[in-house]
């Protein structure tokens, strides 16, 4: 997801930079501080700079505490705006911001949950695959995690930074009592008193800050929380409201049925099954407890296979409607249920689908399904943004608006926004469609994708280790083994921000299509397959893919990219691939890329040709995507050969500009062997992209 607080638009007049140390105690080894490291450079762009931190450790090898340095140009501004990313991020508790030696900051927000384990009950080995399976149990809660295993000196400790510590000791303590290792364990907790309820609307403040900080500070002025009397009505009915609601009632009374800025967008505050659900208001919630048993008949007896924890008359059930997509059959709801069954729990989470017509448990109780839901929160409100401005930019008339307007000004902002933000960013939301650099694009049908999959699948066919990057500082490594049948799927960790090899990766799937009209013109383009657009614009999902920084090489880029993609095209659903412009056939994609097990570029994926019929009864070709290996294009100019040759001939000349590793000047010239040598030209394009081209102009002697 895109970091929130970008300080590269604040810059100071005074370029006096001030310096800084950022002091953490809790036991981040090298690699855990390394990664906040880039997070925070990230952020200073062009205002500041990460200079070397250190981790401090005791005497007995544990860490005690580590250090973050970096400088930064003036300004109380720049400061503030650090402060809050560093707190919507999730620093641990008791961590001082120092200031050219001075503490100017206490900050941090995350629990210490300290797990202490008798080392003698086990090895290295087992006491790591479980503090993998806490760590995954831990989901979101866990913002970043570390252990100290060392069994000759009896040490085994797992230390956990956590945004809810009730959540976080249930499910330690679950997984403690099933492993033999946790016999005799004990959990030490430092209280930072952040809680779940809180660490949700931090996160999805930090989406809509960094996306269209504007828009997100006037809707934010709009809100309004709950009033005294209103919470005693709620709660005399319902005595038994989760703590979790009461927060986001005090936040905002509701954003069902309401609109916000001039924009007039909407505000869903629960993203679930790829739907938008919206608060309801207390006044809502007690006016569909009166008026609402029709609907609450047909969701809880009406459904199919009702859960064996919800009641079955009417007259025992005791349901509060706390969210809703919107009104209508088809609409699904959120309810909470304080009256279950003996195998259910006070408080639980009901789930009605209005399109499948069923029922389900979500979750025990409303901070359960808060954890749940922050991750489909923090990705699908991107989602639902981009979207939502890009409707928006489309149904303006440019001829009849009013420029000058609050509405569009406000508009034109947020559009500036995301094109910087989108554009620029290295985080969960990846590229914009039209970026130019080693980016794709995989279409799926009616299916989402699966990173925990791509990333055991890259290892299997490529031998590719992806180490899970510090987006979200989720900085553990995703497992990876030689023997890749051994990996479980619950010991995969889930990640949209990949180290591989050194380059950085963004893997960011979204839960709509892309844009009709780049998949209609890139399917339009490639003459290779027939039913390009029919098939192109079927896709529900897509997965975008970026490789946003890594040691400089273009050509070892984009075989990476083309791996990245083949392997993408594996899972179900995958029916296309965008890139350079062009819409491919997902299978014939994958095949072309195992070239490279034989040593062999695929050119067809990383180079198309473009074919113009000339009136003369020749063909022109010409290539794209030279340009993205600091290369100029080639052009074959009225050639006689029949396409197949040409256009054959056309990749063999690109093929050996890029592996040749000479440069091509005007007048030399190039083939596939040395009886075939065509002399080349540097000349202003007529077909290719770019300023200048590799042209050969065939005359009747290169028949």
């Amino acid at each position: 997801m895109i970091e929130s607080g970008d300080l590269r638009d604040m810059t100071a007049d005074n370029k006096k930079r001030m310096q800084y140390e950022l002091y953490i105690p809790a036991q981040f080894d090298e690699s855990c501080r390394g990664s906040l490291e880039i997070l925070i450079e990230h952020k200073l762009a062009d205002v500041g700079e990460v200079h070397e931190g250190e981790s401090v450790y005791k005497e007995n090898g544990e860490i005690d505490h580590c250090v973050v340095r970096f400088s930064m140009d003036e300004g109380s501004e720049l400061v503030e705006e650090m402060l809050i990313s560093l707190d919507e991020l999730g620093i641990p508790y008791g961590a001082k911001l120092y200031q050219n030696g001075k503490v100017i900051a206490e900050l941090g927000n995350l629990h210490h949950v300290h797990v202490m384990l008798d080392a003698s009950l086990g090895d290295t080995k087992k006491f790591k695959r479980l503090d993998a399976k806490i760590t995954a149990a831990l989901e979101e809660n866990s913002i970043v995690s570390t252990t100290c295993i060392d069994i000759p000196k009896g040490m085994a400790r797992f230390v956990y930074y956590v945004a809810d510590k009730e959540l976080a000791v249930e499910v330690i303590n679950t997984y403690l009592r099933r492993s033999d290792l946790g016999v005799g364990a004990t959990i030490d907790v430092i209280d930072s008193g952040l809680t779940i309820h809180e660490r949700y609307m931090s996160d999805i403040s930090r989406v809509y800050r960094g996306l269209v900080p504007d828009v997100w500070n006037v809707i934010q002025g709009e809100w309004k929380g709950i009033s005294p009397q209103e919470w005693m009505h709620l709660l005399k009915r319902y005595p038994k409201t989760p703590e979790g609601l009461s927060f986001l009632l005090n936040v905002e009374n509701g954003t069902y049925q309401k609109k916000y800025t001039s924009l007039h967008v909407t505000f869903p505050l629960f993203i679930h099954d790829n739907k938008q659900f919206y608060l309801l208001s207390a006044r809502q919630m007690l006016t569909f407890d009166r008026e609402g048993l029709s609907t609450r008949k047909q969701d809880i007896q009406g459904s199919v296979d009702r859960p064996s924890q919800v009641r079955a008359t009417p007259a025992s059930w005791d349901l509060c409607l706390f969210a809703a997509t919107g009104e209508g059959e088809s609409a699904s709801r959120l309810y909470l249920d304080f009256n279950p069954t003996k195998s259910g729990t006070v408080g639980q989470v009901l789930y009605f689908n209005g399109e499948t017509k069923t029922l389900t448990l979500l979750g025990p109780s409303f901070s359960n399904v808060l954890l749940m839901l922050m991750k489909e929160a923090s990705h699908g409100s991107g989602d639902y943004l981009i979207q939502s401005i890009m409707e928006k930019t489309m149904s303006l008339d440019v001829d009849t608006m009013d420029v000058q307007s609050a509405e569009n000004q406000l508009l034109f902002e947020a559009m500036r926004n995301l094109s910087e933000r989108i554009l620029d960013s290295i985080g969960d939301m990846g590229p914009m469609i039209g970026k130019r650099g080693f980016m794709g694009m995989v279409l799926l049908e009616d299916t989402v994708f699966d990173v925990n999959r791509f990333k055991k699948d890259l290892l299997a066919r490529w031998d590719i280790d992806s180490i899970t990057s510090p987006e979200g500082m989720k900085v553990r490594a995703a497992i990876a083994t030689v023997d890749v049948d051994s990996v479980e799927e619950d010991d995969m960790e889930e990640a949209h921000f990949l180290v591989i090899d050194g380059y950085k990766v963004v893997v960011a799937p979204f839960s709509f299509p892309m844009p009709l009209q780049a998949v209609e013109q890139g399917g339009m383009r490639n003459y290779l397959w027939e039913s390009a657009v029919e098939i192109g614009t079927r896709h529900t999902y897509h997965v975008a893919i970026s490789i946003v920084e890594g040691p400089g090489n273009p050509l070892e880029e984009g075989m990476l990219l083309a791996k990245l993609l083949a392997v993408a095209t594996e899972q179900e659903g995958a029916s296309a691939v965008y890139t350079n412009g062009v819409l491919y056939e997902a299978d014939k994609f994958h095949e072309e890329t195992e070239n490279l097990r034989d040593d062999m570029l695929p050119m067809a994926n990383m180079i198309w040709v473009d074919m113009d019929f000339e009136e003369d009864g020749t063909i022109s070709l010409s290539t794209s995507g030279m340009e993205l290996f600091n290369q100029l294009n080639v052009e074959f100019l009225h050639c006689p050969w029949d396409p197949e040759k040409a256009w054959n001939y056309i990749l063999s000349v690109a093929d050996y500009i890029l592996t040749s590793g000479k440069q091509v000047e005007d007048g030399d010239s190039v083939g596939r062997t040395e009886e075939e040598q065509l002399t080349v030209h540097i000349n202003e394009p007529v077909h290719a992209d770019g300023k200048q081209s590799i042209q050969v102009f065939f005359t009747e002697s290169e028949e």
